[in-house]
């Protein structure tokens, strides 16, 4: 058995020794990161529930005005909680899975940087806003949206707390549950006729009851006296900077390419674009909620246990293929009919766009989790550098496509749908570099059998697609998929029950 490691603490506390690596291994198995994986999915589901309700009712209550007042404020939220955040997601996370007993005052550290720096963003926000809103009541509704940022941005530090040891299941899921709950009532009372303001209060309240719970769940797992000082607050900011350049770095190659869009060829194209965005984004979760459940377990042992790491993000990859692929081969089989479906006629200029960024989702699904081990281990500036690299090319890219596009196919979206998968695929080949030695000596037999089930899928879903339509089609696609990957041993029958005891648990 390995000696406990012993490291001191931030000032004005004590030494506490880390877990051995039996106990890393204990907490951060493979069943324990599945669980929470499976907490994720469960909580996706109840909020994509939710947000149908929201896309549905709440624009037609409000009318274009107060949603467009309503969705810019929503985006100077984002933009507080983004630099708000001050990059201490991930360090919360790693710190508290490395030491679990420092938990409580790693989270009191990270919650007063996130409160002096969100009080100090919400100062400069509110009125910046008031300089461009001419009615009174909206400055109103714009300072309570935005101000909620602050209890948003403490519950999911503790929220952070939790995940860091996989226990993040209940919270989630009473997210999720009173997030979907607000929806129903800002719908009822738009409903009533109390307007704007109902709903903007409402949702904070929301917010506020959302931050309770989950810092309530977290202290009663690892509250503990801790002393806390500006110190150390300082100390948790400069640790906390090489992950903030990387949040804001992806965030403009996120935003970036819509804005040009809008300044070369206007909002028809952003429309188009936006909307085979969405479609691809659906497709995402599964590699940003193996990232969320993987982190920990890796962070926990890495430049501890190898092996266990290299376990760990190998079959995390694995994984993302196992359903990156074949997302991508039915966005590209379904495209056009799926665009005419779900928008009609009126967005059929959205199919190319569609099938070009449904070409870029097993990258995001590949770089997404190598990106984590890249974090894990202590290589963040590295990724950082990585994404800032991504926020200059992607621009210049967009920028030289898009008037191609225009020329070649009078649409300019599809010049930015090849932008992006320019760049994704930049990304995926620099992070497959730098995490070579950590993954498996499969991995391209993985990726080549999910290509030949996906071939097979594709295949089969375009037959059906001829004789009864999209829906049938989906379903028939699923599984002809999961019967191609299970007669290849892409995917075996230890798989199979490995997920059938991880539901049994998480239940």
């Amino acid at each position: 058995m390995k000696q406990l490691a012993i490291e001191p603490q931030h000032s004005g506390t004590m030494s506490v020794a880390r877990p051995t690596v039996e106990q890393v291994r204990a907490t951060h198995s493979p069943e324990s990161v599945a669980r929470t994986a499976l907490a994720s999915i469960a909580a996706t589901a109840i909020s994509w529930a939710a947000s149908s309700l929201s896309i549905v009712f709440i624009p037609r209550l409000l009318g274009p005005t107060d949603f467009g007042l309503i969705s810019t404020a929503l985006a100077i939220q984002g933009v507080v909680m983004t630099f708000g955040a001050v990059g201490t997601g991930a360090y919360l996370l790693k710190s508290a899975a490395r030491e679990p007993a420092r938990a409580a005052a790693f989270f009191l550290q990270v919650a007063g940087l996130r409160t002096m720096a969100a009080l100090l963003l919400i100062a400069i926000a509110v009125p910046l806003s008031a300089a461009v809103v001419s009615w009174p009541a909206s400055i109103l509704i714009l300072a309570i949206v935005v101000a909620t940022s602050l209890p948003a941005l403490i519950g999911e530090a503790a929220l952070a707390g939790l995940q860091a040891n996989q226990m993040m299941g209940q919270a989630a899921i009473a997210r999720a549950f009173v997030m979907g709950a607000s929806q129903w009532v800002i719908v009822g009372l738009l409903w009533l006729g109390y307007g704007i303001f109902a709903y903007s209060v409402a949702q904070a309240v929301a917010m506020a009851v959302v931050a309770t719970i989950t810092v309530a769940l977290f202290w009663r797992h690892f509250g503990a006296r801790s002393r806390v000082t500006f110190a150390d607050i300082g100390s948790t900011f400069r640790s906390s900077r090489s992950y903030m350049s990387a949040d804001v770095a992806l965030l403009v190659y996120g935003r970036i390419d819509m804005v040009i869009l809008a300044a070369v060829a206007g909002s028809t194209s952003v429309g188009l674009y936006a909307f085979a965005y969405r479609l691809v984004a659906l497709s995402m979760f599964l590699p940003g909620m193996l990232s969320g459940a993987t982190m920990p377990a890796l962070s926990a042992s890495a430049h501890r246990d190898e092996e266990h790491f290299r376990r760990l993000l190998s079959g995390a990859v694995r994984l993302a293929l196992l359903g990156g692929v074949p997302a991508a081969g039915g966005l590209l089989a379904l495209a056009p009919e799926l665009t005419r479906l779900v928008a009609g006629n009126e967005f059929r200029d959205a199919a190319p766009v569609l099938m070009l960024l449904a070409a870029h989702i097993p990258f995001v699904a590949i770089d997404t989790i190598l990106s984590t081990g890249v974090i894990a281990l202590d290589r963040q500036r590295t990724w950082a550098r990585m994404a800032w690299a991504a926020a200059v090319l992607n621009p210049l890219m967009n920028l030289a496509l898009i008037p191609v596009a225009i020329q070649l196919w009078a649409n300019a979206a599809i010049g930015a749908s090849i932008a992006t998968l320019l760049t994704e695929l930049m990304m995926t080949s620099a992070a497959l570099y730098l995490m070579r030695s950590y993954l498996a000596r499969d991995m391209a037999r993985s990726a080549f059998l999910a290509c030949v089930s996906t071939a097979f899928m594709m295949g089969v879903v375009l037959l059906v697609l001829s004789a009864v339509g999209v829906i049938p089609a989906i379903a028939v696609g699923v599984v002809s998929y999961g019967a191609a990957a299970y007669v290849l041993r892409l995917l075996t029958h230890d798989d199979v029950q490995f997920a059938v005891r991880a539901i049994r648990r998480s239940r």
